[in-house]
């Protein structure tokens, strides 16, 4: 079988979740797709070439699935509990894993490749979360309220991975939809 550059993608996205950036190598990768790491070079010449194509794969799913539903014409509390929804069920699937906050905590600071990629994603995120405030609260509040929800929920993907206690992210989705007027 002959394995796509998205196969690889898609593999090392399990891998790199599993075991962490620095923990995986090459050969880890490769053993996930069931190919020779010489295969693995042919897609990707580096670790760093693969990982910021799982980021970038991670941002484009956010962009095309999750952050939409804080758009349309509904009202803005089912917008917002729409893009909650879609949150909590796509970390909730990964059993609490937010593979953009874990490489921002072991790479995001020093390679500025990754930072760049890291912001950008969470940039849109929080513009998401702000879209169904705005009408309540200005574009400037919003968009306060937007990181806020960001960094909140990524506190609680915190306590959902450690304990299982998904209570933090259910409070914190809740005060979003309750800020947007619901």
């Amino acid at each position: 079988m002959r394995l796509t550059r998205e196969d690889v993608v898609g593999r090392a996205v399990e891998v790199f979740r599993r075991r962490g950036f620095h923990g995986t190598s090459m050969a880890d990768l490769a053993a996930a797709c069931g190919i020779l790491k010489g295969s693995l070079y042919h897609h990707f010449p580096s670790k760093d070439d693969l990982a910021l194509a799982v980021l970038e794969d991670i941002h484009a799913h956010f962009r095309a699935a999750v952050f939409p539903r804080a758009l349309g014409s509904a009202a803005p509390a089912d917008r917002m509990r729409a893009l909650t929804r879609a949150v909590a069920d796509y970390f909730a699937a990964r059993d609490g894993s937010c593979l953009m906050g874990a490489f921002a905590l072991e790479i995001g600071a020093s390679d500025e490749r990754f930072a760049v990629r890291i912001r950008a994603y969470f940039d849109d995120w929080a513009a998401a979360a702000a879209a169904p405030l705005e009408p309540r609260h200005g574009a400037v509040e919003a968009q306060r309220l937007g990181h806020d929800f960001v960094a909140r929920t990524q506190g609680a993907l915190l306590f959902l991975k450690l304990s299982g206690d998904d209570e933090p992210l259910a409070r914190c989705h809740a005060a979003m939809v309750t800020a947007a007027g619901g």
